[in-house]
């Protein structure tokens, strides 16, 4: 399993070996909306600090990386400390321009279906099938990790961006 001193030991590397762009989603839940709303109303959740190594990588790329970068991760709910480019439910910190980029609609009240129709159904608005179900961080709902996705238009288009760069 991937940690996240395996992927500041990655983004290091890729700087030595002189990678001209970069897009990393960072897999940072804890800073979630959602999150803080799931733990504020259950007692029982054992609360956590969140993880600041987003802000890590978003500092170590600012001062060594070359090329043009993007980072990604949902809307925090605080304040962020280092303020992102926003569009739609993405936070995205960059060293180029992405705010006239337009967001891709989402299928409507997708954040609350957690069923396996609704994994269908974000499966197909993504362009991504797979059979199994991929579950991450003890969660058991089949929709979590394609409602966490970028989707590959706004990706691409982003992408595209940093190309002009």
């Amino acid at each position: 399993m991937k940690t996240e001193l395996d992927n500041l030991i990655w983004l290091m590397r890729l700087t030595q070996e002189g990678i001209d762009r970069l897009m990393q989603q960072s897999k940072l839940s804890q800073h979630s909306r959602s999150y803080s709303k799931i733990h504020k109303a259950n007692c029982r959740t054992k609360k956590k600090y969140p993880d600041m190594s987003l802000y890590q990588e978003v500092i170590f790329l600012e001062h060594f990386f070359k090329g043009p970068w993007v980072v990604e991760n949902v809307k925090p709910y605080y304040k962020p400390l280092i303020t992102p480019q926003i569009i739609g439910r993405h936070s995205f910190w960059c060293n180029f321009d992405i705010t006239f980029v337009a967001d891709v609609a989402r299928p409507k009240n997708f954040i609350n279906e957690q069923n396996l129709k609704a994994k269908d159904m974000l499966m197909d608005w993504l362009g991504i099938h797979y059979e199994e179900n991929i579950y991450y961080e003890g969660n058991h709902c089949p929709t979590q990790i394609l409602r966490n996705c970028v989707h590959p238009d706004l990706g691409l288009d982003i992408f595209n961006e940093a190309k002009i760069q």
